[in-house]
């Protein structure tokens, strides 16, 4: 997304099969599985948001995301750019994120 960098999943494919690509703004996701197994898992990878105000899309994103492949084991890793809680918190104004509360209901759901 203009300047502020990309995402990348690599492989060996002679090792890992990846099918069912899916892309959207900061949020590259896909079906693999280890040659040799018939168990799929997601793998996501995201680099979320600098701007607080588009964090709530990016994780409706992430949940629909989810909501493509219900009950797959996920994989999800990256850069969010948001925290869980104020411990994590490091600079800046220390108040509570807005959107703390809905990654936290994101990542249980």
């Amino acid at each position: 997304m203009g300047t502020t960098g990309g995402l990348a999943i690599l492989w060996n494919p002679e090792e890992v099969l990846f099918e069912n690509w899916i892309s959207l703004p900061r949020i590259l996701s896909s079906l693999f599985r280890v040659v040799g197994s018939s168990n799929w898992i997601l793998i996501t990878g995201v680099y979320g948001p600098h701007i607080p105000r588009e964090r709530k899309n990016f994780l409706k994103d992430l949940q629909t995301t989810r909501r493509i492949f219900p009950g797959i084991p996920w994989i999800l890793g990256g850069d969010f750019n948001m925290i869980r809680t104020m411990e994590e918190k490091r600079g800046g104004i220390n108040r509570p994120d807005q959107n703390m509360e809905e990654f936290n209901e994101m990542i249980i759901e």
